[in-house]
């Protein structure tokens, strides 16, 4: 299997400034084909937290555009390269499911999913002897996943790595448009 080192091939960072010179690091070179952050509802929460002394709504303002600022990078970054954003799930009232996120600002203004061409929900199945864990990828009605059509059937497995081959299988011999 692969072996995570930090600063090889891996950081452990909340700060927003800091994972764009790493995306755009990593965009530049050949090396890596694909970027995951993990878990990208702490890039708020860690922001949060730093400046809860801080009184005002501009420290919500401040945490949304920071993490704005990486969604946008993402889809500017070299051709080819395969971005994950995962993220923690909350549900709403209404029991629909979305990105966890801080602030009304990022709820009511941002829809981060909408960000993305691709956005998949984690679920499990429990059954008497396992649990199954899966990716759905098509909204129930209650998510907003979504992926292009084809690309995907509406489950799949929890993988990544399955998951990127298949990217990479879908879009071969389609020129993509900067």
């Amino acid at each position: 299997g692969i072996q995570y080192v930090e600063g090889k091939n891996m950081i452990v960072q909340a700060n927003s400034q800091t994972i764009q010179r790493a995306m755009q690091e990593v965009s530049r070179g050949t090396t890596f084909d694909t970027i995951v952050i993990d878990d990208s509802q702490y890039i708020m929460a860690t922001e949060f937290m730093n400046n809860a002394q801080v009184k005002g709504y501009d420290k919500f303002t401040m945490m949304a555009k920071n993490f704005w600022d990486i969604m946008a990078l993402a889809g500017k970054l070299r051709s080819g390269l395969k971005i994950f954003i995962l993220s923690h799930e909350e549900e709403t009232a209404t029991g629909e499911r979305k990105m966890k996120t801080l602030g009304k600002l990022t709820d009511e203004k941002l829809t981060i999913e909408g960000l993305s061409s691709i956005v998949v929900y984690g679920d499990v199945i429990t059954n008497e002897q396992k649990r199954e864990y899966y990716f759905n990828t098509q909204s129930d009605g209650y998510t907003n996943a979504k992926t292009p059509e084809d690309m995907f059937p509406q489950r799949i497995p929890n993988d990544l790595k399955l998951m990127s081959d298949r990217i990479d299988e879908y879009y071969q011999g389609i020129e993509l448009k900067d």
